[in-house]
């Protein structure tokens, strides 16, 4: 009965907080609007930052794999000379 009572006060409190977070963005539009923009350059921003990010990883991987390759066969050769 506890756990059933928690899980249903967090529900409420939940929904109440939504709806007041919800109805002060409505309030308060006119004034957060300059914000909005800011906040999707931003996000922007952090999109080409990601997506740069993330070819550089891929280039620096694909490179240390034609280095492991190639290591591999330098190695596999000294050893057929070796022996």
């Amino acid at each position: 009965m506890k756990k059933e009572y928690l899980n249903r006060t967090l529900w409420i409190s939940g929904v109440i907080t939504g709806v007041i977070i919800g109805a002060y963005l409505y309030r308060n539009q006119k004034h957060l609007a300059p914000q909005q923009k800011k906040i999707k350059n931003l996000i922007d921003d952090l999109k080409k930052t990601a997506l740069e990010l993330s070819s550089q990883a891929l280039k620096v991987g694909q490179e240390q794999l034609e280095a492991s390759k190639a290591q591999a066969k330098q190695t596999i050769e000294s050893v057929k000379k070796t022996s």
